[in-house]
């Protein structure tokens, strides 16, 4: 197997089998709350658990420092959650995960990384008994929570210093910030009652290439890998769907005394040779784009991650006249000083590049010729995404 030298330690199964993918640190990148970032930082993979990972080193901590220090998470939205679009529609994230999670919610609910308190919110318009919690590396938010009539406590500092135990501790886009993802969730299983849950929810890599642009992130998950770190740190999984959000994972596990991890075999090769396959789609999208933006009136579809990272990394960002977003919450806003408009408002004739994964565009192209939206769309096709295996849903 053609592979560079290995380097430092896996953040997750400790081995020292970590190899660099090539061409990454000259990627643009861009910030979790979708606002661009410059080129640099290395990513990896691991040769043994075929782990996906950022080099967690003295750069890539000053750097995440830097974007937590003016995060602002949902700046274009008029609105507190984030609006998905779903197969059957436009979805409120939050609604749609306090629904699905109602079943095991009991007593006591623990958020962790809270934000602006859009799923506790969900959580009690659907069940007003639950006793809400908040946890967030600080207090900048807590007052967004007093409007919760059964909000009970916010935590902030060290997440050991939280004593008390909950039947549902929530771990929402949060794992992929994360160091040391095995101690951290370790750690969490001191807060789960017995016969309690912990519910994650992750990025898909498998289904999304851009999540790597992502420059704090640090952890990169497919199906299997997430399975493994879970049977690592000592949870037994109870239900692993990636259907309740589309390119997103979602996993519900219990605590065991003793962690029981299955043996697995990775085609490395394989997945090593997706990644530079993506690395070089990424990368000649760039190129796409530039040539696209030269037209009079040149649009971008979208105005979160993907959208954000394509609008940073052209050559004349000021080509840019506006983001396109079905979202009608964003409608008549901006995004980075550039205005948002809804379909229905670009220019007739107008040229959007739409830098999503060939699922979404085919939907987002379906949508366009159902209601009939005047602007021409271009794209970079992305075939055969899928670089590792992975259970699409597991219920026990």
């Amino acid at each position: 197997m053609n592979l560079p030298i290995e380097q430092d330690n896996c953040l997750v199964c400790r081995n020292s089998s970590l190899i660099p993918i090539p061409g990454y640190s000259e990627l643009p990148r861009v910030t979790s709350d979708a606002k661009p970032f410059g080129k640099g930082g290395a990513l990896h993979l691991c040769k043994k658990c075929a782990t996906l990972q950022k080099a967690v080193d003295e750069k890539f901590l000053e750097e995440s420092a830097s974007i937590y220090h003016s995060y602002d998470l949902y700046a274009s939205s008029s609105i507190s959650s984030q609006v998905v679009f779903q197969e059957t529609g436009e979805a409120d994230r939050a609604a749609l995960i306090a629904k699905k999670l109602s079943p095991y919610m009991k007593k006591d609910l623990l958020d962790i990384g809270a934000g602006n308190g859009a799923f506790l919110r969900a959580v009690s318009k659907e069940n007003e008994t639950i006793n809400l919690n908040a946890y967030d590396i600080n207090e900048r938010k807590l007052n967004v929570f007093s409007s919760l009539e059964n909000f009970s406590h916010f935590y902030s500092g060290q997440l050991e210093d939280v004593t008390e135990k909950f039947d549902v501790v929530s771990v929402q886009h949060v794992l992929e910030h994360i160091p040391d993802p095995l101690s951290f969730l370790s750690e969490i299983k001191k807060l789960i009652k017995p016969g309690g849950v912990l519910f994650i929810q992750v990025p898909d890599n498998d289904k999304n290439p851009f999540d790597i642009l992502v420059a704090d992130h640090v952890t990169h998950f497919y199906p299997e890998t997430l399975s493994y770190l879970l049977e690592l740190a000592g949870y037994e999984i109870v239900e692993f769907t990636r259907e309740w959000v589309f390119k997103e994972i979602s996993l519900i596990a219990r605590p065991l005394d003793k962690p029981i991890v299955k043996s697995r075999e990775h085609n490395i090769d394989a997945i090593y040779h997706k990644l530079l396959s993506n690395v070089d789609y990424l990368t000649n999208m760039i190129s796409d784009a530039n040539n696209y933006s030269l037209d009079q009136s040149f649009g971008i579809f979208g105005s979160s991650i993907s959208s954000t990272w394509l609008y940073g990394s052209l050559k004349n960002k000021g080509s840019v006249c506006f983001f396109v977003d079905e979202d009608s919450t964003k409608k008549g806003s901006q995004h980075l000083g550039v205005p948002i408009y809804h379909p229905f408002q670009v220019p007739k004739d107008s040229v959007v590049y739409v830098p999503l994964v060939t699922q979404t565009v085919n939907n987002v192209i379906k949508r366009s010729k159902s209601e009939n939206w005047s602007f021409k769309m271009h794209f970079r096709q992305l075939e055969n995404i899928s670089a590792i295996g992975g259970s699409q849903e597991v219920r026990s």
